[in-house]
């Protein structure tokens, strides 16, 4: 017996202007056989698929031309590329030319000052972060909503949020020396480790805004281990303080 090979695709849509763009984009594409709507937003405009790998954008174009002018653009194969080591790459990147840097500080001390590794570390960590959250602020919240448990029920959180990791980045990367900070730290990466978890326990198809919009990222356990890695340096800090 063959059993038919299923993907999950991203597809960009153009046409959406409300909610009610998306329940039609929604009723129409379930309509279609074999094909499942995993998620659907409206910012960003995008629609992930579950359908057979034969299935042509075509197709899904036509029937979305009978309820509006609607049309799907580019596609993202999430079986085929999500868990890439090219799909971290930008993450993978980022923590490598931190721990370079932090590396080469420690290289002109006469001896190691983990504590101060930990902070430039995370320093860096953040200041970067939340750079590329800022290039699309209201896209990060819109995705960021999507998962966190603060953000989904208070949505100016997810404006507020990188404007937190800005002041975390400056704090870490001078002299002060504040323990407040150190614990809003650690909670404030629990609360996010939170809302990886729940969404990696729904085993929803969602894009990961740890870098914002810039690059399409899924959410995976590598999202989950980059928060529990602040959460260990945040603790650690807490344990040298």
């Amino acid at each position: 017996m063959k059993v038919e090979a299923l993907l999950h695709r991203t597809y960009d849509i153009e046409g959406i202007s409300c909610s009610g763009c998306v329940k039609t984009i929604e009723q129409v594409l379930a309509e279609i056989p074999k094909l499942k709507v995993l998620e659907i937003s409206q910012d960003p405009a995008q629609v992930t698929l579950e359908m057979p790998s034969d299935t042509a954008l075509q197709q899904l174009n036509q029937a979305l031309s009978a309820a509006g002018d609607y049309k799907l653009k580019g596609n993202q194969p999430d079986n085929e590329g999500a868990q890439s080591s090219y799909s971290y790459r930008p993450l993978i990147l980022i923590f490598s030319f931190l721990t370079l840097a932090v590396t080469l500080e420690q290289w002109g001390l006469i001896n190691t000052d983990i504590p101060l590794a930990l902070r430039h570390f995370m320093g860096g960590f953040f200041l970067i972060f939340s750079f590329f959250k800022f290039l699309d602020l209201k896209g990060f919240a819109a995705a960021y909503s999507g998962y966190d448990i603060i953000a989904d029920r208070i949505p100016t959180y997810g404006f507020l949020y990188p404007f937190l990791e800005l002041i975390l980045g400056i704090y870490f990367l001078s002299p002060l020396v504040i323990p407040a900070f150190l614990w809003f730290t650690l909670i404030l990466m629990l609360i996010s480790t939170a809302g990886v978890l729940k969404s990696l326990y729904s085993k929803k198809k969602i894009r990961c805004a740890c870098l914002g919009t810039v690059f399409n990222l899924p959410m995976s356990t590598v999202t989950l281990v980059e928060d529990l890695l602040m959460v260990a340096m945040s603790g650690g800090m807490l344990f040298y303080s």
